[in-house]
């Protein structure tokens, strides 16, 4: 790959799959892009569309769109955002969703409901 920044965002996505696997999720792996029809950049996580972003400049609602897109493209009812803490490991970076999703999967946790 001859782009640094796709270099670092594919390193991201392996470093992910990979913490991903290694505790509990075995299935999850770095998934083949699909253009506009993208589902997500981790396979594996049922229920789950995972996307990676490892930039310099952190574009929160820009990730949340686009992983709007790809959660209805997977048909997914969750869907996370896991963005690279500079200069930290992978368990530190930060998982991103939106108020309402995150209240889905506290109902979901909590009271067994799912909308």
């Amino acid at each position: 790959m001859a782009n640094p920044s796709g270099r670092k965002g594919a390193s991201w996505e392996k470093d992910v799959a990979v913490y991903l696997a290694s505790n509990g999720f075995e299935l999850a792996e770095r998934r083949v892009k699909e253009g506009r029809f993208d589902r997500g950049d981790i396979s594996g996580v049922p229920l789950y569309t995972i996307e990676c972003k490892a930039e310099r400049v952190i574009d929160l609602p820009g990730y949340l769109r686009e992983l709007k897109v790809e959660q209805a493209n997977a048909d997914t009812p969750f869907g996370v955002v896991f963005v690279k803490a500079r200069r930290h490991g992978t368990a530190e970076g930060y998982a991103v969703r939106t108020i309402e999703d995150e209240v889905a999967l506290m109902r979901l946790l909590v009271n067994g409901e799912h909308a």
